[in-house]
């Protein structure tokens, strides 16, 4: 997943220290658990939240330390109960593990983020007021950095699926517990979800496959398809996550993809308890490329006669100069390629 990542994700790079040239701050009551919900599904993928502020909404992004994920989340300013943006705010990175905690935090009434600058003393702070009347308060040191983005475009995407995260996530639970990485297989009369099989190890490991029916399906648009079935490789652990997260908050997950080696990307709009413009989180995970279809792309169709068994030659005119051939006697020939044995 590599070449796929590297063209995903840009690279972070710092910058120079300095004077903070602007503030935000936003305070969320109803929309709490959404919210704690969507760093808990960041806290499985990344190990930072990258947070920039504009002038209607909130992103909240992270990114797997391989660069082969990454997932961002849209909060319009209709999420909170107050969001308010002063100046030019930079894009800051605090630790996902600092932050994900406080929102999981029993009986909250209610949640403020704000971007704090008091001269050298810089921080993110987290205030909770719980429904006992007690306020617990966190400050949390963040690095400047430049905004994180990802290459992407899900218009150009060909193929479009939409389902409920509780099928798909049924599917991928029922793959070996070991299976790092699953396969995607497209095609016009069914999506299928397999483990990953390492070709050494396919002898002695378990194979499992899940077939969903485009019928179970809420959309199943495919486009020109470059083999039959269309095989995608990519992380389990990412798609877990989104699945899971999509679940949790009861939306249904859209699933972009093209060939192997592009991007897939899953979309979930949060609708429940969000008024106005709905949120919404994309994950983009990097695929691998589809090893058999790309030998069959090189070397043609492998089941032919160049591609049978070696042990066996071909009948009839395409002998070619093959003599003697039979099941008793395939190795003799008429000397081009090797002596021939006498009985």
């Amino acid at each position: 997943r590599g070449t796929a990542a590297s063209a995903m994700a840009s690279a972070l790079s710092p910058e120079e220290p300095g004077a903070i040239s602007g503030s935000w701050s936003c305070t969320v009551t109803a929309n709490i658990r959404s919210l704690g919900k969507v760093l808990a599904a960041f806290d499985k993928i990344g190990r930072d939240l990258f947070i920039q502020a504009e002038g209607d909404r909130l992103q909240l992004r992270t990114l797997n330390p391989a660069q082969s994920a990454y997932c961002q989340c849209t909060l319009p300013a209709a999420f909170f109960e107050h969001f308010a943006v002063e100046g030019n705010p930079p894009s800051v990175k605090i630790f996902l593990k600092l932050l994900a905690p406080i929102s999981r935090t029993q009986n909250v009434g209610l949640l403020k983020l704000q971007l704090v600058n008091h001269g050298a003393s810089s921080y993110v702070r987290a205030v909770l007021r719980c429904t006992s009347g007690m306020t617990k308060m966190f400050d949390l040191s963040y690095e400047e950095v430049e905004p994180v983005k990802a290459m992407y475009d899900t218009d150009a995407c060909p193929h479009r699926i939409c389902a409920e995260p509780r099928m798909l996530l049924d599917c991928v639970n029922n793959l070996p517990s070991g299976a790092h990485d699953l396969v995607l297989a497209l095609s016009p009369s069914a999506l299928t979800v397999r483990n990953d099989v390492d070709g050494a190890l396919a002898e002695s490991s378990l194979r499992t496959e899940m077939v969903v029916s485009p019928g179970d399906l809420h959309e199943f648009s495919l486009g020109p398809l470059a083999s039959t079935p269309l095989r995608i490789g990519l992380s389990t652990r990412e798609l877990k996550a989104m699945l899971a997260f999509a679940e949790s908050c009861a939306a249904v997950v859209v699933m972009h993809a093209d060939v192997g080696g592009r991007p897939l990307v899953l979309v979930a709009d949060l609708e429940d308890g969000v008024h106005g413009e709905a949120a919404r989180i994309e994950c983009v995970i990097a695929t691998t490329i589809d090893q058999e279809a790309a030998a069959a792309e090189i070397f043609g169709d492998m089941d032919g006669p160049l591609g049978g068994d070696p042990m066996q030659a071909p009948a009839g005119p395409e002998a070619g100069r093959l003599a003697g051939a039979g099941p008793d006697r395939p190795w003799e020939t008429d000397g081009l390629g090797g002596g021939t044995a006498d009985p």
